[in-house]
């Protein structure tokens, strides 16, 4: 069952629901009031007819008859009856017809101490007319409560069109999607706002970072592959050319296990790569992280040697590894150094060093993944990693070139990522 026509049954069902509840209500309303102005009416019957038998009769057969026949009360009203009673013994019959079964009669009793003892006025009214109304009432809801419901969902299937247009929109663009992998696919704006619409952009939201993820990930396997075909190569033509004597064996492992070092930094340099931006953050020793490092590279280190951060450890050291791993690879004549300061509420953790520098084409696309410079023999991932980082730490990466010589890259990081 559609949505459409699951709607149009639960404002039907709703509709039904609520005729019925207050059909109820008003069909117990009204019969309390009938059975209040029937019994009411009864009683004010038997009270006339009380007030004219106020003394007792005179005696006689002949007298009690007069005196009762005098105290009947003239109406029009053939639905009352009364009668006299003494304990179990009819006095005297007001009214012809005294109903001797409870079936469609209300009955009332008033004591009547002035007479004597067990003397009482008994009283009847008939119940036919109310009983008529009352199924009358009842056929009514009976017709009403189809006709509204029906009604109720009529106008729920035709104002659903509209209300789930979006809806129906979302649903199109998903089967297009799920059918030809097309993830340009848009839903249309909702008219009119609310949850749709927000529910709308939403999945367009869902949808620009699925072809996101696409498009990152078919550049990043097709560099990939090329980046890591590369060192298999050079294995493959090292061990051809240690088959073939043209290398001995060690020259052979010794070129491999630098292959194989170049195909580790690069694997760990494409698993940063893929992460998603959120990272797990913890307080820790930013000072003593950098001088560990800097020392592990020979590199000078000046600054705080303690200084505590929120941010990610192991990829803070790996950002400063590569920075320092860059300056050895590009610049293995220059010396570095490392750096570590704050400025206001940020800290900033730099490497310097004495190199040739970069062109300005290479500083402006230096931390793109891949990218070459002319002089570059790296797998192009080194600064791309360190620009990745630096933004899962909500940081900024700065390159520019130092004078008289030399290149400076400067991570400025908040204290509490």
């Amino acid at each position: 069952m559609s949505l459409r026509a699951r709607l149009a049954l639960f404002i039907a069902l709703t509709v039904a629901v609520a005729v019925i509840a207050q059909s109820l209500i008003g069909y117990a309303r009204y019969h309390q009031l009938a059975r209040d102005d029937l019994s009411r009416d009864l009683n004010e019957y038997l009270i006339g007819i009380a007030d004219k038998l106020s003394h007792k009769p005179p005696d006689g057969e002949d007298n009690l008859k007069l005196h009762f026949e005098g105290s009947r009360i003239p109406h029009e009203d053939t639905n009352t009856r009364a009668r006299l009673m003494q304990g179990k013994t009819v006095v005297f019959n007001f009214d012809n017809s005294y109903p001797t079964t409870q079936t469609n009669w209300a009955f009332s009793s008033l004591p009547l101490p002035g007479l004597g003892q067990d003397y009482r006025l008994e009283g009847a009214i008939n119940l036919r007319e109310y009983q008529a109304l009352e199924a009358r009432y009842r056929g009514s809801v009976i017709l009403t409560v189809p006709l509204m419901a029906g009604l109720g969902a009529l106008l729920a299937w035709m104002l659903s069109a509209s209300a789930l247009a979006p809806l129906e929109n979302m649903i199109q663009t998903a089967s297009k999607v799920a059918a030809s992998g097309n993830l340009q696919e848009r839903v249309p704006k909702a008219p009119g706002g609310g949850e749709l619409e927000h529910l709308g952009i939403a999945f367009n939201k869902m949808l620009e970072r699925l072809q996101s993820f696409r498009e990152r990930e078919t550049i990043f396997v097709r560099y990939a592959a090329h980046e890591l075909r590369t060192p298999l190569a050079a294995m493959k033509t090292q061990f051809d050319a240690q088959e073939n004597g043209w290398v001995s064996e060690s020259e052979a492992l010794t070129s491999a296990r630098n292959q194989v070092e170049r195909m580790t930094r690069l694997s760990q340099a494409l698993l940063v790569l893929a992460r998603e931006e959120r990272v797990e953050m913890t307080n820790f020793d930013l000072g003593k992280l950098a001088l560990e490092i800097a020392a592990k590279y020979g590199a000078n280190f000046m600054g705080a040697k303690q200084l505590t951060i929120t941010g990610n450890s192991i990829l803070l050291g790996r950002a400063l590894e590569n920075l320092l791993e860059n300056v050895k690879r590009h610049a293995p004549n220059a010396s570095a150094g490392v750096k570590l300061e704050t400025r206001g509420s940020n800290i900033i953790l730099s490497v310097e060093d004495n190199g040739t520098g970069l062109s300005v084409t290479a500083l402006e696309h230096a931390t793109e993944a891949f990218f070459h410079s002319d002089t570059s023999s790296g797998s192009g991932l080194g600064l791309a990693v360190v620009k990745r980082i630096s933004d899962s730490h909500n940081g900024t990466l700065k390159l520019e070139n130092l004078k008289p010589a030399g290149l400076k890259v400067s991570l400025e990081l908040p204290q509490s990522a």
